[in-house]
Formats: C-alpha cells, sequence, structure tokens
C-alpha cells in the first residue's frame, strides 16, 4: 500500500458573470479543507464583477482581475498568482460553473496524497442537459474518440483538477482561442513530460451550462491543437501529413455530399500556426 504524502493545496476557481454560483462552490472547497488558499480569477463584466469580488472576498478567497481572454487564460492568471507561495506544492483548478461537494474534492485530494507527482483528474461529468462527459483520447484527427483509460492516458477534464505545481508551470497554457481543444493539448504535454494522468472513476461532477459565447470556430481549434498534439508526440514532419491528409478528405468528402467547404479552417488554422511559431 503506496504511503500518503501530505500535499499542501492552493485553489484557483475561475468564473465570469455567474456571481451566483461561486458562493456554494467556494464554501465546499473551504468544507473540505484540502487548500491552504483560494484564488478567485474573474472574467466577469460589470456589474458581476464587483459582485463577485464581493462574494469572493466575503467567502474568505482572494479576488484578482482575469485577462478576459477565455478559461485557459484564466487558469493560468490564476495559477501566476499561487506560483510564488512557497506553501503551495500543488495546485486544484475549478471552474466556477461546476457543482462538486466536499467530499469529492477530499477524495481528489486524498488521490494526490497518494501519487503526489500525478495529476488527479474528474472520472465524469454531468453535462448541460444530463449528457455525460468522460476524460477522451482523440483519435488521429483530433476529435475526442473514447473514454481515457482510468490510468496512463492523455485524457483531461479541465472543469476539476489537482496538478503538482510543478507540472502546471512545466507545460504551455496556450491562449490562442477561447474555448476548444486544449485540454487534451494539455493532457499530451503533461504525458510527453513524464507525468502521470490518473483519473477517479467514482468522482463525478454536475457541469451547467455555461453563461457564456462559446467560439464558432470549432473545427480551427481541433485543427490547430491536433497538429501541435502530433508534434509533441510524432514529429513536425508526421504532423504536417496529418495535417494535409486531413484536409484532403475533409474537404473531398465535404464535396461529394455537396456541403460547404471547411478548407478555410485549414488555412486559418495553419496561418495561425506560422504567425505564432508552432509550425
Amino acid at each position: 500500500m503506496k504511503q500518503e504524502v501530505d500535499v499542501l493545496v492552493g485553489a484557483v476557481v475561475i468564473t465570469r458573470n455567474e456571481p451566483d454560483r461561486l458562493e456554494p462552490l467556494v464554501r465546499e472547497i473551504h468544507v473540505s479543507a484540502i487548500s491552504r488558499c483560494v484564488v478567485v480569477s474573474d472574467d466577469s463584466d460589470e456589474p458581476y464583477a464587483s459582485i463577485t469580488k464581493r462574494i469572493a472576498e466575503d467567502s474568505g478567497a482572494e479576488y484578482v482581475c482575469g485577462p478576459k481572454k477565455g478559461p485557459v487564460a484564466n487558469r493560468l492568471n490564476g495559477l501566476n498568482v499561487l506560483a510564488s507561495r512557497k506553501d503551495i506544492t500543488h495546485v486544484l483548478f475549478i471552474d466556477g460553473d461546476i457543482q462538486v461537494d466536499a467530499t469529492s474534492l477530499q477524495s481528489l485530494h486524498q488521490a494526490s496524497q497518494r501519487e503526489p507527482g500525478a495529476i488527479i483528474c474528474v472520472g465524469v461529468r454531468e453535462g448541460p442537459g444530463g449528457r455525460t462527459i468522460w476524460p477522451t483520447e482523440v483519435n488521429w484527427k483530433g476529435v475526442r474518440c473514447r473514454p481515457a483509460p482510468q490510468r496512463g492516458g492523455t485524457g483531461l477534464s479541465d472543469q476539476l483538477m489537482l496538478w503538482p505545481l510543478h507540472a502546471a508551470l512545466a507545460v504551455e497554457w496556450d491562449t490562442t482561442y477561447n474555448y476548444g481543444y486544449s485540454e487534451a493539448w494539455l493532457g499530451v504535454q503533461a504525458r510527453s513530460k513524464g507525468y502521470t494522468i490518473v483519473i477517479i472513476p467514482g468522482l463525478n461532477v454536475v457541469h451547467t451550462a455555461p453563461n457564456r459565447d462559446c467560439s464558432r470556430d470549432t473545427e480551427e481549434q481541433r485543427i490547430f491543437y491536433n497538429f501541435l498534439i502530433k508534434r509533441e508526440t510524432h514529429g513536425r514532419v508526421y504532423a504536417w501529413m496529418v495535417f494535409v491528409t486531413d484536409m484532403v478528405l475533409s474537404c473531398g468528402k465535404r464535396a461529394l455530399l455537396f456541403r460547404r467547404s471547411n478548407l478555410y479552417a485549414y488555412l486559418r488554422a495553419a496561418q495561425r500556426l506560422i504567425s505564432l511559431g508552432k509550425s
């Protein structure tokens, strides 16, 4: 039986225009007694920002203004606040639009104590409309295709995850797009750097309907992050081979079905990869 190690947790809660959901979430974090501090990184517009700030501070959390560039940038903002804390060894990332109880948070903490060098993730979440969402692997096209294994996969569920601080600082938190496939890219990076991802099957959370306008460029994001994933795992040449093959097959299929071509999504993704120096 593995000996448990004491891990010192700091929590990062990201939120945007949802102050009514913040108070019960911070309360459950405090009840769980797993976190030494709670940082609320807030992307809210007014008047929600003022309300969120008051609720956060009344709940005993530290409030910081977010960069308003999407959830990945917001998580990175909170991470940067905790990075200088010498009493923190692990970072708990929680989205402000999920519902999770203290018992589940304690289960996450206990798993981290058993494997302090691993990234611990929620096993399954209930999405809007009761849809079950698993942490998933991606196929050769970068499409989420199957539930990740309990241990050793690249699947992440970024709504609730507990990272060793050094692991969170070692990966690139890409903020190119507001929403999309960035969690798969995080998982691949973590694995390539030798970190294990452990998924707790019995740990469930409820992900409420997000109060935001998700980007419509989901196809472009899939292409962009799939290139980064394939480059990380198989090299640059293979990544471009997959990019071109995927483009030809996808555009050809759409042409045969008399559907509108998605060529522009590939061109925009390629342009971004080149302009950001990631090609």
